[in-house]
């Protein structure tokens, strides 16, 4: 089963909203983090610095109450206006312990690609031949 994702980011100047986590001048806590992403407090606090991953950047500046400017490939991060930017994904959903799944839909050579995140990719044996259809 595949799904189509949008993710969409908000912000304006008084707070950021980064997924379903608000962030401003009364939020207080040592860090906020899912699997995709990780803020330190420290990043929220007025001259709290920069914290960044691959997926992310975030600067604090000095006597502000919202996060400064920063950006990665997915998003753009403002002061003083609102934006959006929308980036869509396409994800595979398989059942819990999937061994492997061949489609066995390569239209040529002796590899069969295993597409479950096992990757059992396995070879075709006896001068197999494939076909369409």
């Amino acid at each position: 089963m595949s799904r189509d994702i949008k993710r969409t980011i908000l912000y304006v100047t008084a707070y950021a909203v980064v997924g379903t986590l608000c962030l401003g001048q009364a939020v207080f806590a040592d860090q906020y983090s899912s699997t995709n992403y990780q803020i330190d407090a420290s990043v929220m606090n007025s001259f709290g610095g920069t914290s960044s991953s691959t997926s992310y950047q975030m600067v604090s500046s000095g006597g502000e109450s919202i996060i400064g400017n920063g950006s990665s490939g997915s998003y753009i991060l403002g002061q003083g206006y609102v934006a959006q930017l929308e980036k869509s994904l396409q994800l595979s959903v398989q059942p819990t312990g999937l061994v492997g799944h061949w489609a066995l839909n390569e239209p040529s050579g002796s590899l069969v690609y295993d597409s479950s995140a096992s990757s059992n990719h396995g070879n075709t044996v006896n001068s197999s031949t494939w076909t369409t259809g």
